[in-house]
């Protein structure tokens, strides 16, 4: 092959690639990146030196077992796992992970919000968006009210 077809093999290779991605995956990016963004605010309100902990530059993992470790929490079940899924979803997006292992933790997702009737109702429905909304839903509410508690 030229150099000529090999550089139009790969513009193709990549416009099609980002014509796959889906509402689906739109949400989990988004999400994730929303999560992060609470999970900063959180710490924010935890610690002395806010300054720091933005140029630690952590990565999200980082910042959820930092916050866990900070956080007593008597009542939000899940929460923590619920996170840790979200970034293992997001990871295997991001990766191009096949869709049949992406449905499947997108349902272990889903299972570990049980307690709620929406996500039973998304999760018998097979609705792997309703299940990453009303997920996403309950992590940033929660992190919302936490955040809002500690405030000075």
């Amino acid at each position: 092959m030229k150099k000529d077809e090999i550089a139009l093999q790969k513009a193709l290779e990549s416009h099609n690639f980002l014509n796959e991605i889906d509402l689906t995956t739109n949400i989990i990016l988004k999400g994730h990146l929303l999560v992060e963004e609470s999970l900063y605010e959180l710490l924010s309100q935890t610690v002395l030196d806010t300054q720091s902990l933005e140029d630690a530059n952590l990565r999200f993992i980082q910042l959820t077992y930092i916050a866990k470790s900070l956080i007593q929490l008597e009542n939000p079940k899940n929460l923590w796992a619920c996170i840790v899924k979200l970034n293992q979803i997001r990871n295997k997006v991001a990766h191009n992970i096949d869709k049949e292992k992406l449905n499947q933790m997108i349902i272990d997702f889903s299972l570990l919000n049980q307690d709620s009737k929406a996500a039973r109702k998304a999760y018998d429905m097979n609705d792997e968006i309703g299940m990453m909304k009303i997920g996403l839903a309950y992590i940033l509410g929660t992190l919302e009210g936490i955040t809002f508690s500690a405030k000075p």
